[in-house]
């Protein structure tokens, strides 16, 4: 219910913008149709957690839509350890962090182009996903204000910016 309706928009004008370029932009607009559907049935989904497969399953069709319509402005590295596929974690974890990377990192760049690299693997209390970009970076008000703890149901994102938050919130009530 958090997808923002930029995104949508944007992606339905991409895919009609690829059915007007005739047969091999009719080809790439039935596979972002594809991505798209998928990830909204994902997002619509009554469950909290999921296995790790399936997350990483709607993180490739979220940056194939980005990477469709950005006409692969930035390169994406995405590894998952194996053994790791059936592993719970909560449902659309990864979009946000993703998407604040590659909207707040990489596209702040003068070029827009850039890297964005995704890894998964097993630690001894857990898994432990990093997600890295080479794109702007942050300053220090913004990182404390984000990834600085905060009590319970308290608010202290920048305004327009609830996403690591959320997250952060969600993670802390699966698991402490």
């Amino acid at each position: 219910s958090q997808i923002n309706p930029h995104f949508l928009f944007n992606t339905l004008n991409a895919i009609s913008m690829q059915v007007a370029g005739g047969e091999d932009g009719q080809s790439r607009a039935i596979a972002m149709i594809g991505w798209l559907s998928e990830l909204l049935r994902y997002s619509l989904a009554k469950t909290d957690s999921v296995p790790l497969s399936m997350e990483i399953l709607q993180t490739r069709n979220y940056l194939n839509l980005l990477l469709a319509r950005y006409d692969q402005e930035f390169t994406v590295e995405l590894s998952v350890a194996p053994g790791l596929d059936g592993c719970l974690v909560p449902r659309l974890l990864l979009q946000p962090l993703i998407e604040n990377a590659i909207i707040h990192g990489i596209f702040e760049k003068p070029s827009k182009c850039g890297r964005l690299a995704v890894a998964v693997r097993r630690e001894p209390d857990g898994i432990r996903i990093t997600i890295e970009d080479d794109g702007v970076g942050m300053d220090e008000a913004t990182l404390l204000s984000n990834f600085s703890p905060a009590a319970p149901g308290q608010i202290t994102a920048t305004p327009g910016g609830y996403g690591v938050r959320n997250i952060q919130d969600r993670l802390r009530l699966a698991y402490g």
